[in-house]
C-alpha cells in the first residue's frame, strides 16, 4: 500500500486502519477494503488522529472520564507512549474502541518498542544482519504479546554528527551498512519483506523506520537544529519514499531523589513503590559517594595502588547522552579525566584497561596513549556485564568494529570516512598548532585476540560493461591461536569526483585457528558503481574502479582494479 508524498495524508488513514485491523485481529484485506469503502470522512478523519497516553491515564490508571472527552465524536485513530503494565489495559481499551467505532475499528497501540537488547550504535558494531534480524524478532513477539502493533523503529539516520546525543540511537555513519541492518531489523519485526502476508501473525508488528538523512546531522549537533544538506546530500546519503508519521513531543519527566546513608556491613530491606504519574516515567536506584567528587577519586585511587590489575569504566549515561542531551565536545564528561590520570599516576607500572559505556564516539586520546587496553562497549545491554568479563578473561574473542569515526577532538568535525579528495589531501595534513587531521580510531576499526591474512582476490567476469553483475571472491584464514571473526568490507573508488572510498558490502565469519575460507561479494554495476551526476541523475560512467578489501576503512589488505566499458 504505497503512497504518493502529495497524497501522503489522503491515504494515511488507509495504513492506520489496514495496521490497525492486522494488529488487532489479523484481519483479511478483503474486509479491510470493504471497512474502508464504507468509511465517511469523519471517519477517515478520526483514523488520523495520535493521542498521547497522558490523554487517557491518571496517576499510572485508565481514566475512563478522560478517554470518554478525547474520543467523544467516536473512537478512531491511534494510541503513543501508552506503555501498559499488562496486556490487559489495552485489551480493556480496544473493546471500549470496537464499540465506540461505527465500523468496529481498533485503536493502533504504537510505541517506540525499547528493549534491553544492546543499543543501536552497539548492535552496528557487530556487523551482523542476522542477529538484527533475529532482535527485531524477539522485541516483535513482545510488542505484540502486549497489545502494541506499531513501532518506531529503526533510525536510518546517518551519524555524521557525534555531538548530537541521538547518535546512540544509529547503526552508523555509512549508507550502506546501515541499510542492510535497517533492512534486517524492518524484516525482523514485520516478519518478512510483504507486510500483506508476514504482518498476519501473532507475532509480528508494523515498522515504522525513521528521521532519514537530514535529521541526524543538525546544526551544531544540537536536536532539531537545521539541517544544512543540498539535494546531492539528500540524495546520496539516504532517502526513502512511502508513509509519513508525525512524531509527537513527551512531557518532561519528573525526578525525587530520597537520600539515605548506608553502615559498612550492614544487611537492609529497600522497598520501593512505584506509582506512574505520567508517561515517560522511570524508576531507579542511584549510589552515590558521600563527601562529593573528590572522596571518590581518593577511594579508586587507593584502590588502585593495591590492586593488581586496573579496570576502569567510564563513559557516559541518560544524563550525557541521549535525546536533547547534545555536547559541544567529546571529550569524557565531568572528571573522569582527572579520575583516570590520577588512577595512572598511582599505579604506573600495572595493566591499566579501560572499558567505555558510551552512547557517542568519544576523543579519549589520553587513553589512546596510556591506557594497555581499551574495550569499547557503547550501550550494550542488560547482560553487559556478563559480556564485557567474557572478553576480559578471554573466554570470548571480540570481532566488533566500530560503525563511526572516532575524531581526535570536535574540532575536527565533520568527520567521516567516506570524504572527498579535497577534504583531507593527504594523511599527514596538520593544523596549523600541529594536531593531526586523521581520525583517532577510523570506521570499521577493531582489534581481536588473534589475526586473520587476505589472499587470492579475483573479479570475475573479466569484461565488465553496465549491466554486468560481478562476483569478486578472496580466501580469508585465521593464522592466530584462537577462534575469531572479522568483517570483510569491499570499497570502490571512481575515477571521478566522488567519496576516496564507500562501502559497497561487508561478511561476518568465525574461524576456527588454522581455518580457512573462501568470502563472496556480488556487485550489481547498476545499482554499486552509479553516480549522482551533474545533471542530478544516477548513471554509471566508464572508466577504471579500484576494489579495496581490509579488516576497516584504514586496513587495506588487497586491492585490484577493473575498468567499466561502454
Amino acid at each position: 500500500m504505497l503512497c504518493a508524498r502529495r497524497i501522503v495524508v489522503l491515504c494515511g488513514f488507509a495504513l492506520l486502519v489496514w495496521a490497525a485491523l492486522v494488529a488487532a485481529k489479523g484481519v483479511d484485506e478483503a474486509r479491510i477494503r470493504a471497512i474502508i469503502a464504507n468509511m465517511t470522512l469523519l471517519d477517515k478523519a478520526r483514523q488520523l488522529d495520535l493521542y498521547s497516553g497522558n490523554d487517557i491515564v491518571t496517576t499510572g490508571q485508565l481514566d475512563w472520564d478522560r478517554i470518554e472527552r478525547a474520543w467523544s465524536l467516536g473512537a478512531g485513530g491511534a494510541v503513543h507512549d501508552f506503555y501498559p503494565h499488562t496486556a490487559k489495559e489495552i485489551n480493556l481499551l480496544q473493546q471500549w474502541a470496537k464499540q465506540k467505532s461505527r465500523l468496529g475499528i481498533p485503536f493502533l497501540f504504537i510505541e517506540e518498542c525499547l528493549h534491553v537488547f544492546p543499543q543501536s550504535n552497539a548492535m552496528g558494531a557487530t556487523w551482523d544482519t542476522d542477529l538484527v534480524h533475529r532482535v527485531g524478532q524477539a522485541i516483535a513477539a513482545e510488542a505484540r504479546a502486549y497489545g502494541i502493533g506499531f513501532c518506531l523503529a529503526p533510525v536510518l539516520g546517518i551519524g555524521y554528527e557525534p555531538r548530537w546525543g541521538r547518535i546512540e540511537e544509529l547503526y552508523g555513519e555509512d549508507t550502506y551498512h546501515v541499510s542492510r541492518l535497517g533492512v534486517a531489523m524492518v524484516s525482523g519485526l514485520q516478519g518478512g519483506t510483504d507486510p500483506h502476508t508476514s504482518l498476519a501473525t501473532n507475532h509480528t508488528v508494523v515498522a515504522e523506520p525513521k528521521h532519514y538523512a537530514g535529521h541526524s546531522i543538525p546544526e551544531s549537533g544540537l536536536n532539531t537544529a537545521p539541517a544544512h544538506l543540498g539535494p546531492r546530500d539528500l540524495e546520496t546519503l539516504l532517502t526513502l519514499n512511502g508513509q509519513v508519521l508525525v512524531d509527537t513531543f513527551a512531557n518532561p519527566n519528573s525526578t525525587r531523589n530520597v537520600p539515605f546513608t548506608f553502615a559498612a556491613g550492614a544487611k537492609y530491606a529497600v522497598v520501593l513503590e512505584f506509582v506512574r504519574p505520567n508517561e515517560g516515567s522511570y524508576m531507579c536506584l542511584q549510589w552515590s559517594l558521600i563527601g562529593g567528587t573528590q572522596v571518590g577519586q581518593n577511594l579508586a585511587v587507593k584502590a588502585a595502588a593495591a590492586a593488581d590489575i586496573i579496570i576502569a569504566v567510564v563513559g557516559e549515561d541518560t544524563r550525557t547522552c541521549g535525546e536533547t542531551f547534545d555536547r559541544p565536545t567529546l571529550d569524557l564528561p565531568g572528571s573522569q579525566q582527572e579520575l583516570l590520570e590520577a588512577i595512572r599516576a598511582a599505579a604506573p607500572n600495572k595493566p591499566f584497561i579501560a572499558v567505555l559505556l558510551h552512547g557517542r564516539p568519544l576523543s579519549v586520546n589520553w587513553l589512546n596513549d596510556n591506557a594497555d587496553a581499551i574495550i569499547t562497549g557503547f550501550y550494550p545491554g542488560q547482560a553487559q556485564g556478563q559480556a564485557i568479563a567474557d572478553v576480559l578473561f578471554g573466554d570470548y574473542n571480540p570481532a566488533g568494529r566500530i560503525p563511526v569515526t572516532f575524531p581526535q577532538s570536535s574540532g575536527q568535525l565533520p568527520m567521516f570516512y567516506n570524504y572527498k579528495p579535497s577534504a583531507r589531501k593527504n594523511q599527514t595534513a596538520i593544523y596549523a598548532d600541529g594536531t593531526s587531521s586523521t581520525p583517532l580510531y577510523h570506521f570499521g576499526h577493531g582489534l581481536s585476540y588473534t589475526q586473520f591474512a587476505y589472499s587470492n582476490l579475483a573479479i570475475s567476469p573479466i569484461v565488465i560493461l553496465p549491466s554486468t553483475v560481478m562476483t569478486i571472491t578472496l580466501n580469508v584464514e585465521n593464522v592466530g591461536k584462537m577462534a575469531g571473526e572479522e568483517m570483510y568490507v569491499r570499497d570502490e573508488v571512481s575515477s571521478v569526483t566522488t567519496p576516496l572510498r564507500s562501502l559497497k558490502g561487508f561478511q561476518r565469519v568465525g574461524l576456527q585457528p588454522g581455518q580457512s575460507t573462501t568470502v563472496t561479494f556480488s556487485l550489481d554495476v547498476t545499482k554499486d558503481l552509479v553516480i549522482y551526476n551533474r545533471q542530478f541523475k544516477w548513471v554509471v560512467e566508464p572508466g577504471q574502479f579500484t576494489v579495496m578489501v581490509g579488516s576497516s576503512s584504514n586496513d587495506i589488505r588487497l586491492t585490484t582494479t577493473f575498468p567499466v566499458l561502454f
